[in-house]
């Protein structure tokens, strides 16, 4: 059961040729209940017999979709559940791990944050084991840990992803071009589309790159606002490509910069040479990642705060629609100086 973003499925992913490993197809049909958005990734990798793709936002708000896909689950007839996600989700991969009934169920105690301690109480009996939550922080780790902890010997690392050629409707055939994200999952975590438009015309300035904003459809504003304060626009593609799409653009680029969101993940795990703007809240969980001859060094740039950590619940705000001052604080010059280190 995964039900999290694109990020977190890349991180996750690295895994996936173990758990086949651990389940054999002679032997066990997997199946993966995924979230739609990135669903089709994870059908591409032939790892899994079936994928399910989970609408997450009806799952919650329709008792007949949710209904038609718990009897899905029950035809299956599931001898193992499992959850890999350290942030369970009492609404959604709890709620499916439920359902399953399956006779083994096993999850992570997991995040103490992430819901209501009774909540967390209660959905803790739906499991038959539960991995104890150590001191690893990274996610690389965990998802590593969890397959240890079914006896598969595991490694962190990201998933590998399939390319496919850029279609001709992008208009990006033949050049060479740097990629700007300027998207979050959070508006509050969202570096200023000032500082972007400043890093944009620096490598404009420097470099014959052309430049390229990718995204999904909620950041065509941010698109729109930063191509009106360059001379020279990008091409915007934010909205207008498929998850299968994105990749092959990101595959190709020389660079990217970006928040820190799905995106910089894609990029890390198809090495291309990245620029991660990363707030405290979660630093150290996400990125940067651990220090390993297996994972790619990506320039991670931040203002470091005594409260890292804080699980984004940030003191200084009073409202999540405030930009938090880890991320309005990172410089423009920070973030040229890793662009510099990594194509100038």
């Amino acid at each position: 059961m995964r039900t999290d973003r694109i990020g977190d499925y890349v991180v996750w992913a690295g895994q996936l040729d173990s758990l086949r490993m651990r389940y054999p197809s002679k032997t066990f049909k997997l199946t993966l209940v995924a979230n739609e958005v990135w669903a089709s990734l994870a059908s591409r990798t032939q790892i899994f017999d079936e994928v399910i793709a989970l609408d997450a936002t009806r799952f919650i708000h329709s008792l007949v979709y949710r209904f038609q896909l718990v009897k899905q689950l029950r035809s299956l007839d599931i001898g193992v559940a499992l959850n890999p996600m350290y942030s369970r989700d009492f609404y959604r991969s709890d709620a499916l791990i439920r359902f399953a009934s399956a006779p083994i169920a096993i999850g992570f105690i997991g995040d103490p944050n992430r819901a209501p301690t009774v909540l967390r109480w209660l959905s803790n009996f739906y499991y038959t084991q539960l991995i104890p939550n150590t001191d690893e922080a990274e996610e690389l780790v965990r998802a590593a840990s969890f397959m240890r902890f079914l006896d598969v010997q595991a490694d962190p690392q990201l998933a590998a992803l399939s390319v496919d050629l850029i279609p001709k409707r992008l208009g990006l055939e033949g050049k060479r071009y740097f990629v700007i994200c300027p998207g979050s999952s959070s508006a509050n975590r969202r570096w200023p589309v000032e500082n972007f438009v400043d890093v944009i015309k620096y490598l404009q300035q420097k470099s014959n790159l052309c430049g390229v904003i990718c995204g999904n459809g909620a950041d065509q504003s941010l698109a729109l606002k930063i191509n009106q304060l360059l001379i020279q626009p990008l091409v915007d593609l934010t909205g207008r490509t498929s998850i299968e799409e994105l990749i092959s653009v990101i595959a190709r680029a020389d660079l990217v910069c970006a928040n820190e969101s799905g995106i910089t993940h894609i990029a890390a795990a198809l090495r291309v040479p990245t620029v991660a703007i990363v707030g405290g809240g979660h630093y150290g969980r996400f990125l940067p990642y651990p220090n390993s001859p297996m994972l790619p060094k990506i320039r991670v740039v931040n203002f470091d705060l005594p409260c890292y950590g804080c699980n984004w619940q940030c003191q200084y705000t009073s409202s999540t629609r405030e930009l938090v001052p880890c991320i309005e604080k990172v410089s423009v010059s920070r973030a040229i100086a890793a662009i510099d280190q990594l194509i100038l």
